[in-house]
């Protein structure tokens, strides 16, 4: 089954100030049947992390503010 979504995140330096912001769309599978909403989430926050730290490598960690299905 795939599950797609978009988000909207920021990025936060170590401080805890926002220095990026951004969104994105996320095609998430699974082999059997939808994924419990803690694996959704792991796998989305570890790809958008990846993602924001090529963009801004004082990223320190990402607050996803918004996840929709599609």
């Amino acid at each position: 089954m795939k599950v797609s979504y978009i988000s909207y995140y920021e990025g936060l330096d170590a401080d805890g100030k926002v220095i990026f912001q951004g969104n994105g769309s996320h095609l998430v599978s699974a082999e059997k049947e939808e994924p419990s909403p803690h694996e959704i989430l792991a796998a989305i926050n570890q790809y958008l992390i990846k993602g924001a730290k090529e963009n801004n490598p004082a990223i320190a960690k990402i607050v996803i503010k918004g996840l929709f299905k599609l």
